[in-house]
């Protein structure tokens, strides 16, 4: 991605910006906010993230195998080294999981990221934690 997309409370799918995109924050959040299936140049991208309807252990390990699927293009186009996700409930829904994301890029720094999603209604929360 070419320009950045902010993720915030009040916009918590994004909002694309004008400003030049220096990190993977962008490439991170569109991958797991677009259903597979639904990009139109190419249908393998995106994640399978809306397809786990109930938040249960055993689907935390789904969760997090989706999350690291999705963002394969990113170690692929050279961008990053290594992808881990850890799946959790949200302490306060049952309808809820979070996602901690850590992402080592090329050059060696590690980000992590926030994602929570709702599977009653699919709303998603981004959050980009840091180094």
């Amino acid at each position: 991605m070419d320009y950045q997309v902010q993720f915030s409370i009040a916009y918590p799918q994004g909002y694309m910006t004008w400003n030049k995109n220096t990190d993977l924050t962008t490439d991170i959040g569109t991958s797991l906010n677009i259903r597979q299936g639904t990009f139109f140049q190419n249908l393998d991208f995106g994640s399978q993230l809306f397809k786990v309807k109930t938040v249960t252990k055993a689907n935390l390990l789904l969760l997090q195998q989706y999350a690291v699927d999705c963002l394969q293009w990113i170690i692929q186009a050279g961008m990053a080294t290594a992808i881990t996700a850890q799946a959790s409930v949200d302490p306060y829904s049952s309808y809820r999981y979070d996602l901690t994301i850590s992402v080592t890029q090329a050059n060696g720094v590690t980000l992590q990221y926030q994602f929570a999603q709702s599977v009653a209604s699919g709303t998603s929360t981004w959050i980009y934690v840091g180094p």
